[in-house]
């Protein structure tokens, strides 16, 4: 039984560091398209 729960309690820390990282991608895709979107609206603004 004891072997069982180290497994178990294992994958559920592996499963919350792959959490962890996607969502860390994710955000990091999210402040990407921040970027780009200032960058766009800064070059119209500069364009005017």
């Amino acid at each position: 039984m004891a072997i069982q729960e180290a497994q178990m309690n294992k994958v559920k820390a592996e499963a919350g560091i792959a959490i962890a990282r996607a969502k860390a991608r994710q955000a990091q895709i999210n402040a990407n398209s921040h970027v780009l979107k200032a960058k766009q609206m800064i070059a119209k603004a500069q364009a005017r």
